[in-house]
């Protein structure tokens, strides 16, 4: 009988990544069907039913007007997401739910075994309904959620397995929706959290929304046509993005 793996996931604001820690002590990212390390956390939905994950969801994000990006920043809030050709309201835990059923589903077939635990990171700010939200996210999925790790945290316990000197590290961590900066003791194989700040609504996707927001503006200067329906905004978000 295979030993029971448990899988360690960065559910990122931007893009997921799945990984487990192999037999000779080295972690192991596990790809994606399309051999990606990291899956845009990008979930979309069409009429029939179908519901679409990870790189095919953001493909055809600027033509279908229900597609959910950065679901991540709206965790722990009352906040719903309306898919309009269902009529139906998604909670943030449901739409990232759908992204870590995703990465569970890949690897299983890429372990060959079923994937029934994991430990996720968050950002260390963090506040307690955002934490638990994600649990929840995970248990929708189909996951016992072991534990939850700050992402800092998570980065330095990988830096300080590799090293064995005794030192104080800082971790900037600037992702696509948050921001953390913890400063931590790492020594004779423990570490301790000296200091930790961020913000959790400031990342790459601010500068996506307000790039995409200077390029509304300047079609409306200079046509004096007001784009504002959700099919032009994703389009004025992938042009800013590709920026």
């Amino acid at each position: 009988m295979a030993k029971e793996i448990i899988v360690g996931i960065d559910l990122g604001t931007t893009n997921s990544v799945i990984s487990y820690l192999q037999a000779d002590g080295k972690v192991k990212v596990i790809p994606n069907p399309e051999g990606t390390n990291t899956t845009p956390s990008v979930v979309a939905f069409k009429a029939n039913g179908e519901e679409i994950v990870g790189n095919a969801a953001k493909r055809q994000m600027i033509t279908n007007p229900d597609t959910i990006r950065s679901a991540k920043r709206h965790m722990g809030t009352a906040d719903k997401f309306h898919i309009n050709c269902l009529n139906k309201d998604f909670t943030p835990q449901e739409i990232s739910a759908k992204v870590l059923s995703y990465m569970k589903s890949y690897a299983e077939k890429s372990l060959g075994q079923p994937v029934k635990k994991a430990v996720i990171t968050v950002p260390a700010y963090f506040n307690d309904a955002q934490r638990q939200a994600t649990k929840d996210a995970g248990t929708i999925a189909g996951l016992d959620v072991v534990r939850i790790i700050n992402e800092p945290t998570a980065s330095c316990l990988a830096y300080g397995l590799e090293n064995n000197k005794s030192e104080k590290v800082l971790v900037f961590d600037l992702g696509g929706g948050t921001l953390d900066v913890s400063i931590l003791d790492i020594g004779d194989g423990t570490f301790q959290v000296l200091s930790t700040n961020g913000d959790t609504h400031l990342g790459g996707d601010d500068w996506d929304n307000a790039l995409a927001d200077w390029i509304h503006a300047q079609i409306l200067q200079e046509t004096g046509v007001d784009l504002t329906d959700k099919m032009a905004k994703q389009r004025f978000l992938d042009a800013a993005e590709k920026a």
